[in-house]
């Protein structure tokens, strides 16, 4: 009986099958939440001329009407397509033609559809009148596009984004991650770190944890404005937070390492990025290069290109510049021409940075005719030459004493409409300095005043130095003065070429008392020309001896400018064996290299003290 039931149950399941495969399944239509799925999917697709078809076109045609879920998608889509706000606005009015009521949701996406496509103050406008216009009450997502809009605005509006978050508090709307993150995004933009931080703050005492992009871009504001403590102590606190960083946090970590020259600091974070499992990119390299350049020698520089290129990433032109700048700061043309003219090959067209770095390069050896055939070779790459390719060109001269040519290149400049700036102007008066031509100094000075340029310390320190090198005291003196009345701090430089060309021992001496007077620490330099001015003014061993008692007493270690000149002033003195004695003990603690000038005159030193024991010798002798 059992086997009989399980054939009959099997016969019973067949016919079944059989029937429903004879009768055809009803057709059921696209609803419009049907539709709506769709109109998802194309937005999410990046699809917004389908999303357009089919909200306009396939619906009707499939008796749908769209709700107002399927308008909000489609305004949506027309946001994250290039913000398309005039289709936006086209789409909101047949929305309401269609009898529909525009919500907060249909506010948001239109404001972000008004930002994307630059149109931030129709944005902010469609944000103040939502109550009234819209009939809406903003949330937390209208708000956030209301900032968005700040950020976008030209210039960007922080005042406002920041009246925003207050307007939200106001409401009873707490701000989320999304606001804040959007409002130091602002900060970045202009550069306010310190209100970036704030923000931050402001974010602890909300409740509201940071993530990743909160630190990124609060790390990036300080990375603009050069404050790298500040930025070291964001990316501490966010690993302390459990936030983990990204490429992006250790990529800004590290420029901003770089501009302020912590190449250490720099090598530090790239090793920690690794650590972190995160691959360097080539912003990463650009800038552990970049912060090299600042090491010992440059070797380290050198060592992170030629592991960028071992680890197969293409490196780009910023590379290549900051390969040549660490050339440029060792003074090593020969090897910065070599990579100069190997970057074609690579894929990569020399600018006027690199041009620029190459004649830098050639300033350590005075190399000044290869600087100016590299100038024709970038003219002939119809690269235009820039204020900084000129003034680097001008600190060739200066370096090689040509100053009629640093005043060559000034003139070449303004010939070109491009206007020297005020380190072009020092580059250019310290060649005149170098080359023991006052007027010349003084001149380029009231020419720098007339164009407009406010001279810096430099400035007068060269123009200084130039009128005291030359005797001329008077002008350095008068120099010295308008100095003062620019309220233009004196540097070191300044007090020791106004002391070198002093008249007089006393005057000499009276410079370097109100030199200590503005707080102006002395140098070797500063006692080694008041030790050449007291030789000048006839002074003796005793003079000198005291001078150097005073370079002990600072803590500076005489050299053998310094030994030369007591030396010279000891000659001739009374009891010269005793001044040989006492410097010869002092050449001993100094452990000083002698040089030539020096030998010498210790050398005529010992022979007037042979003399002068003969001498002594032969009196007690008459006695």
């Amino acid at each position: 009986g059992g086997g009989n039931g399980g054939v009959a149950g099997e016969d019973s399941a067949g016919g079944v099958a059989a029937a429903a495969e004879a009768r055809p399944l009803p057709v059921v239509g696209p609803t419009t939440r049907t539709f709506n799925l769709v109109l998802l999917a194309l937005k999410k697709a990046r699809r917004k001329s389908h999303a357009l078809d089919v909200l306009l076109r396939a619906m009707p045609a499939a008796g749908c009407s769209p709700d107002t879920v399927s308008y909000n998608t489609v305004v949506s889509a027309c946001a994250e397509d290039g913000g398309d706000w005039q289709t936006a606005q086209s789409l909101i009015d047949a929305m309401r033609a269609a009898g529909l009521s525009p919500d907060v949701v249909t506010l948001s996406a239109y404001m972000a559809a008004c930002t994307n496509g630059g149109a931030w103050g129709r944005a902010l406008r469609a944000f103040e009148e939502g109550s009234a216009e819209w009939r809406v009450t903003p949330n937390v997502f209208a708000h956030n596009a209301a900032i968005a809009a700040c950020v976008k605005a030209r210039p960007a509006d922080l005042g406002r984004a920041l009246g925003v978050l207050d307007v939200m508090r106001a409401r009873g709307i707490a701000p989320d991650v999304v606001s804040y993150s959007t409002v130091i995004s602002c900060c970045e933009k202009l550069g306010d770190w310190k209100t970036a931080l704030l923000l931050m703050e402001r974010m602890a005492e909300d409740g509201v944890q940071p993530n990743t992009i909160c630190y990124n871009t609060c790390i990036s504001a300080c990375e603009r404005e050069g404050k790298w403590k500040e930025a070291l102590r964001l990316l501490k606190r966010m690993m302390r937070s459990r936030v983990r960083p990204d490429i992006i946090t250790f990529n800004a970590a590290m420029n901003v390492a770089a501009k302020a020259k912590q190449y250490k600091l720099a090598l530090s974070l790239f090793g920690r990025m690794q650590m972190y499992g995160i691959t360097p990119d080539i912003i990463s390299y650009n800038c552990i290069i970049t912060a090299c350049r600042h090491g010992p020698g440059g070797q380290r520089a050198r060592e992170m290109f030629n592991e960028l290129i071992s680890n197969g990433i293409k490196p780009d032109i910023i590379s290549f510049n900051a390969l040549l700048n660490s050339y440029e700061i060792d003074g090593d043309w020969q090897s910065a021409l070599e990579v100069l003219y190997a970057m074609p090959s690579s894929g990569v067209t020399p600018d006027h940075v690199s041009y620029t770095s190459c004649i830098g390069a050639c300033r350590r050896d005075g190399q000044w005719r290869r600087a100016l055939t590299l100038l024709d070779e970038m003219r002939a790459q119809n690269l235009r030459p820039t204020v900084t390719t000129y003034t680097s060109l001008i600190s060739l001269f200066q370096k090689s004493s040509k100053w009629r040519e640093a005043l060559a290149i000034l003139d070449l400049m303004r010939a070109e409409n491009l206007l020297p700036n005020i380190v072009s102007y020092n580059a250019a008066i310290s060649a005149c300095h170098r080359a023991s031509q006052p007027d010349a100094a003084l001149a380029l000075l009231d020419e720098a005043v007339a164009a407009n340029l406010v001279p810096n310390t430099k400035t007068f320190s060269a123009a200084i130095s130039a009128c005291a090198r030359t005797g001329r005291h008077d002008d350095a003196a008068a120099t010295f003065s308008r100095m003062l009345d620019a309220n233009v701090p004196p540097d070191t430089i300044a007090y020791n070429a106004l002391i070198l060309g002093a008249p007089n021992y006393a005057a000499a001496r009276a410079t370097l008392g109100e030199m200590r007077d503005h707080g102006v620490c002395p140098d070797l330099v500063t006692y080694n020309s008041l030790l050449a001015v007291a030789r000048r003014s006839g002074m003796k061993w005793p003079t000198a001896a005291a001078i150097l008692d005073e370079i002990a007493a600072a803590g500076l270690r005489a050299d053998a400018v310094t030994f030369t000149s007591a030396a010279q002033a000891a000659t001739g003195s009374y009891e010269v064996g005793v001044a040989l004695m006492a410097l010869e003990r002092r050449m001993r603690e100094s452990d000083v290299v002698q040089d030539l000038k020096l030998r010498n005159v210790m050398e005529e030193l010992r022979r007037e003290a042979r003399a002068e024991a003969r001498r002594a010798e032969e009196e007690a002798v008459r006695r």
